[in-house]
């Protein structure tokens, strides 16, 4: 009788702990793709100002904005 008690209780723990490290992995994956797809956009946008300056005949004084998420800045 114990046995069978003690092991229904560990049989509930382990499903307990396998949802939560499923929903960890879930909330893990979410958040790399949303991290990967800020970070592939603001790279986008630098290449296409570094395409822009090679293709204006190597003008160096344009400026690249940046957008930090705080305050926007200007990267000479």
């Amino acid at each position: 009788m114990k046995f069978l008690k003690f092991k229904k209780q560990v049989n509930a723990l382990m499903f307990k702990l396998l949802t939560i490290g499923i929903l960890c992995l879930i909330l893990i994956i979410v958040i790399n793709i949303a991290l990967a797809r800020h970070i592939g956009k603001n790279m986008f946008l630098v290449n296409q100002k570094l395409i822009d300056v090679i293709y204006s005949d190597g003008d160096l004084t344009k400026k690249i904005e940046v957008d930090s998420g705080d305050m926007e800045q200007s990267v000479d």
